[in-house]
């Protein structure tokens, strides 16, 4: 495995040299290329495999010739090669095989019979598939007499696309023939074939096993380190199997990809592990390190895409500034008194060893280690590899061991504080759940006192109300019950006349005076059954709302029932203050449908609103007694409106329009809802407190006169109860409005 920047030396390694015949005297194990004496003539005639063929006038062409040197053949992209082959006796009477190696298409002729054919062409020699021999392909010869026989090749050229690496074609022999010995050759191709793919997996193998162990760089981010060496590996791992490849590649277009690919993964490979070594020492890589790295990028595309006759220089120029920058580096470490310094110079040392005894070995003593020199380069090679990524490898697990060391000491002085604050946390724990107790023991305490006293003003509000709709009613019963008894004592004067006058002579009584009084006394009673009736309905009524106390709905007339608890409330404040007067206004939407509710719940809801309204009239009475009159105006509507209205939402009126219609809409998913507006001109409700409005125990009644319990309870009935809204618009001085929303 041969560091060659042109990839092409490593398929072919051929040399030829140009003469007027070829001789075979032997035939050695590696075989012998024929070389000598090649005739080139551009153009295609299938007459040229003859033997008897003239080609005198032929062109003699160098030695293993590029497609450049052979006259005329990028004009016609079709020739012919002949060759007078000397077989000796001892060679004939061997059996022989051959291989070739190329860069287009070809068919071969001995003696003018055709042997095979490599690539494919079409009748007029254009190239359809570009391909050579792959390494290890040999095709037996037939049996050759002692003697002189002709090889023709019939060749074609292989045009080369504009994105397609062009060294070969530009820079490489476009034909060239090997003869071998058959016996052995396919153990021989089977052993190499075997030493190389487990030598290249192998090697792939080892490096992809390291990328994988350093990819916690995934998860562990800090370590950056861990992602450039791992990216190395790869890249060599890279290298190797495309190397290998290579070697078992019989199509040309796939040779120069994979010789391309070769090439950059080597490069990258050279220049990430330079920049491990450069992370490991926490040092950051200079200019020259980027500017060589990306010069030996540029020079590797240069070289497989144009003839640059110095890019073998100038790779190797890089290759040996990226081992410079390693010592120099490794000197820096030494300096700095740190041992690594001295293991990577050891490993560097050995690279530049392992180099230079492949250069010796080839150049110097081929001769000598011929028999074993691929095996002797594939293992300086394998150590070339293994070397410096093993070092740094080692020294990486090294520093991971002792950063796991440090940090189970680490995890053993967390352990034992822990263990400390655990103690004293328990400690304090105890400590403070003895405090806990004795204030949940106060709180619980309190909280008892402060259910007993909450129990006292729902019990004090209870009483309030019932007393105020026991004095609305006792008014409401008192008019029938005036009017029955004024009405009983004129019926009972209208008797005492009419036995007065009965007890007259028939001659002094007067007809017409008794029909006058048995009218009169039948309309008084007429009138007494009225007002009779009229105080039974308000008994039923009360009878009928204390049956449905058991809190289950039922469709209810909203218009009845704000008209019945008005007059109740109002009639409850005239039996406490005789001069209280106010201005009832209701305006009803006569086209109310029923809502199923609970009756004696929204009564008490009305109740609740109607005697504030009043209590804030009266309020504001007693401060203006001059041109106010007081006025408390209740309304009822549908409308209709996406189900999003905000909860127990509370505002403030920015002028004294305190009404506000809502939008309707028949929008499809709208619902239809019903809304309870009262309103009073009142003293209304200071913003600062409007948000406080609804909250249990607020009230702005002065002691004494309220328990902050009646919107508190009428909002939890409307919100909590009925699935409705209640909210409050006020301005302070000119009065609020309560607005009641329930979904029908």
């Amino acid at each position: 495995m041969k560091l060659a920047p042109v990839i092409v030396l490593i398929l072919f390694g051929f040399v030829a040299s140009a003469q007027s015949d070829m001789r075979i005297d032997s035939l050695p194990q590696k075989g012998v290329l024929l070389e000598k004496g090649w005739r080139w003539h551009a153009g295609d005639n299938l007459a040229w495999a003859s033997p008897s063929l003239d080609d005198s006038r032929w062109d003699t062409v160098a030695n293993y010739p590029t497609t450049d040197q052979l006259p005329d053949f990028r004009k016609t992209n079709i020739g012919w090669l002949r060759l007078p082959v000397l077989l000796d006796s001892a060679v004939a009477a061997q059996s022989i095989s051959f291989r070739i190696a190329q860069l287009g298409a070809s068919v071969v002729y001995i003696d003018g019979k055709p042997l095979r054919a490599y690539g494919q062409m079409d009748a007029s020699g254009k190239v359809i598939e570009a391909m050579t021999a792959p390494q290890g392909d040999f095709e037996l010869l037939p049996p050759l007499s002692p003697g002189l026989h002709i090889v023709a090749v019939r060749l074609a050229h292989r045009p080369v696309r504009w994105y397609e690496p062009s060294r070969l074609d530009k820079v490489n022999g476009a034909f060239g023939i090997r003869f071998v010995p058959t016996k052995g050759s396919n153990r021989r191709v089977v052993l190499r074939t075997f030493w190389d793919v487990a030598g290249a997996y192998w090697l792939a193998g080892f490096f992809l096993s390291l990328a994988v162990v350093h990819a916690f760089y995934f998860v562990y981010r800090r370590k950056r380190i861990s992602l450039v060496f791992g990216l190395t590996m790869v890249f060599g791992a890279i290298y190797f199997i495309a190397q290998n490849a290579l070697k078992y590649t019989a199509g040309i277009v796939p040779i120069s990809w994979l010789g391309l690919l070769s090439l950059l993964a080597f490069v990258l490979y050279l220049s990430c592990l330079l920049l491990t070594y450069y992370f490991y020492l926490q040092r950051r890589p200079g200019l020259v390190f980027w500017l060589t790295a990306a010069l030996m990028l540029i020079n590797v595309v240069l070289s497989n895409y144009s003839a640059f006759e110095y890019n073998a220089y100038v790779f190797s120029f890089g290759i040996t500034l990226l081992l410079t920058q390693g010592m120099f580096l490794s000197v820096s470490a030494i300096k700095a008194k740190s041992a690594d310094g001295y293991i990577v110079m050891g490993s560097l040392i050995s690279l530049i060893v392992m180099l230079t005894s492949q250069l010796v070995v080839n150049y110097l003593f081929q001769s000598v280690f011929a028999a074993h020199l691929d095996t002797i380069n594939e293992t300086l090679m394998a150590l070339f590899f293994l070397t410096v990524p093993l070092t740094l490898a080692l020294l990486l697990a090294r520093e991971n061991a002792h950063t796991n060391l440090q940090l189970a000491h680490n995890l053993a002085e967390v352990k034992q504080l822990s263990a400390e604050k655990e103690a004293i946390l328990n400690q304090q724990k105890a400590f403070l759940e003895e405090q806990v107790a004795a204030r949940t023991a106060e709180l619980n305490q309190s909280l008892n006192d402060l259910r007993a006293t909450q129990q006292q003003l729902v019990q004090r509000e209870k009483m309030a109300s019932l007393g105020e709709l026991t004095a609305g009613i006792a008014h409401e019963i008192q008019n029938p019950l005036n009017f029955v008894n004024n009405f009983t004592e004129v019926s009972t004067e209208l008797v005492e006349e009419m036995q007065e006058e009965k007890t007259k002579p028939l001659t002094d009584r007067d007809d017409r005076l008794e029909t006058e009084l048995l009218t009169d006394l039948t309309q008084n009673l007429s009138k007494i059954s009225f007002h009779g009736k009229r105080a039974s309905n308000i008994v039923r009524g009360m009878l009928e709302h204390s049956r449905s106390s058991a809190g289950q709905r039922e469709p209810t007339d909203l218009n009845a029932l704000a008209d019945e608890y008005l007059r109740l409330s109002y009639h409850g404040l005239r039996g406490k203050d005789k001069a209280f007067n106010v201005r009832l206004i209701t305006d009803f939407d006569t086209a109310l449908p029923l809502i199923s509710v609970v009756s004696q719940d929204m009564g008490r809801v009305l109740l609740n609103l109607f005697n504030n309204a009043f209590y804030a009239v009266s309020e504001r009475a007693k401060r203006q007694p001059t041109n106010y009159e007081p006025t408390v105006t209740v309304t009822t509507r549908t409308f209709t409106e996406p189900s999003n209205r905000p909860e127990g939402a509370t505002s403030t009126a920015q002028s004294t329009g305190l009404g506000s219609s809502e939008p309707e809409s028949s929008e499809p998913g709208s619902s239809e809802h019903i809304e309870i507006r009262v309103t009073d001109n009142g003293t209304g409700i200071p913003a600062g407190v409007l948000n406080k409005i609804f909250q249990p125990f607020f009230t702005t009644k002065p002691s004494g006169q309220g328990t902050g319990l009646g919107l508190s309870l009428s909002y939890d009935i409307v919100t909590k109860g009925h699935g409705g809204t209640m909210c409050v618009e006020s301005v302070e001085g000119e009065g609020s409005t309560f607005v009641v929303v329930l979904k029908r």
